[in-house]
């Protein structure tokens, strides 16, 4: 009668003094195996044990812990990232020249075919469906929000209202803010033609804007039918999250 055989169990990788070098050996369930010594050891707990007190294993251990914080410092991007980073940056260049998409069916082939030694030209496949979905739906939002901040940075923008109340001006003036991914709340000064509308008492769009925002908004001067903003104040505090994953075109997040 053959005598019993324990077999490799997963769970001993758990146990924090043996997690960096312990794992199976090879395809035998019966096995289990050291990294650090190449050793190959009885699928026995007490056996793992003895093995790590072993002086034999202290020694090759130090040398193989100093190895693993090597190869993480020099641990590669993911290659999949890396074609996704390139995909990105065509299509950028692309919208950035003003070239039309269509190219970008010949590229991807030329990329292959003369760079053969790059694992991302291979792995490249962005043809004009794909490079419009990247630039419409993900580069386009980013772009269109770091273009806000900057105009709010060097100029004063304008904004046409149409309504006949204030509460209807003031709405419009509203929402319109928040389609540029700016809030009323933060509006520092308002000018406009002196009529009750805009600068009744109670019931001027002046008089809303302080109910919901600073006091400074009360900061007027009558002149023209804009509204001024503190770039540093208005523009976003912090910067704008990373637009939703596309809804049609490539299937990968970006």
């Amino acid at each position: 009668m053959s005598s019993f055989q324990q077999s490799y169990l997963a769970k001993w990788e758990q146990i924090p003094e043996f997690s960096s070098w312990l794992s199976r050996y090879k395809d035998d369930e019966y096995a289990a195996f050291c990294k650090a010594c190449s050793a190959k050891l009885q699928s026995r707990l007490a056996s793992i044990k003895q093995h790590a007190n072993s002086e034999k294993h202290k020694s090759n251990f130090k040398k193989y812990k100093g190895q693993l914080k090597v190869d993480k410092f020099f641990r590669k991007v993911p290659l999949k990232d890396e074609v996704k980073k390139a995909e990105l940056r065509f299509c950028s260049f692309f919208a950035e020249h003003n070239i039309p998409f269509r190219a970008m069916d010949h590229l991807s082939e030329i990329l292959v075919k003369y760079f053969p030694d790059s694992e991302i030209a291979k792995e490249f496949s962005c043809k004009r469906t794909k490079a419009a979905a990247i630039t419409y739906n993900v580069l386009g939002p980013e772009f269109e929000k770091d273009m806000i901040v900057d105009i709010l940075r060097t100029a004063s923008p304008s904004v046409d209202l149409s309504g006949e109340t204030a509460d209807h001006l003031f709405n419009a003036l509203s929402s319109k803010l928040s389609e540029l991914g700016l809030d009323i709340k933060d509006v520092l000064g308002f000018a406009a033609d002196t009529t009750n509308v805009m600068f009744g008492q109670h019931s001027g769009i002046v008089a809303k804007i302080k109910e919901c925002g600073r006091a400074r908004a009360g900061l007027v001067t009558p002149a023209c039918r804009v509204i001024h903003h503190d770039s540093n104040v208005i523009a976003p505090p912090h910067h704008p999250a990373p637009p939703p994953a596309p809804t049609h075109g490539p299937n990968q997040s970006y």
